[in-house]
């Protein structure tokens, strides 16, 4: 799909779940979940994920194969775990505009992928296995860095 994606539930504690990897959504993907445990899943097979302002409600769980991985381009608030997975082509996950304000995080990159995040409050890393370097960067970090993309 070459646009974009916006997904939201209505309903308190509904799940997202795009886990078909044949799922190619090509530009900024949002998500929006009601209640405490609206969790998310989100596999967009070979396409690389650009995840733009979201507020996750429960757990966030995003794959891609791509090289250019796992990227955010608005704040993306989780209130109860995230797991970033690169599942092929040495992809990475960089996320600038995390706020995960509860649960553990899990970054997992393909081969030789580098990670890199910025947190709103200290992280509490999840099992996590990174092939290239694994960079936490603060959150007065983050305006910096942003202005640079």
């Amino acid at each position: 799909m070459a646009g974009t994606g916006s997904f939201e539930t209505v309903a308190n504690d509904q799940a997202i779940t795009l886990s078909n990897a044949s799922n190619a959504i090509a530009g900024v993907v949002d998500f929006t979940t009601a209640g405490t445990a609206g969790n998310v899943i989100f596999d967009n097979g070979t396409t690389a994920v650009n995840l733009a302002a979201s507020d996750i409600n429960g757990s966030l769980t995003v794959t891609t194969g791509n090289a250019a991985g796992i990227i955010d381009s608005g704040p993306v608030m989780v209130t109860n775990g995230a797991t970033f997975t690169t599942d092929a082509n040495n992809g990475v996950v960089d996320l600038a505009q995390l706020d995960l304000t509860g649960g553990q995080l899990s970054l997992n990159t393909y081969g030789t992928g580098n990670a890199t995040v910025i947190n709103t409050q200290a992280i509490d890393f999840g099992a996590s296995s990174v092939g290239g370097s694994l960079v936490q960067l603060p959150p007065w970090a983050r305006s910096p860095r942003a202005a640079a993309r």
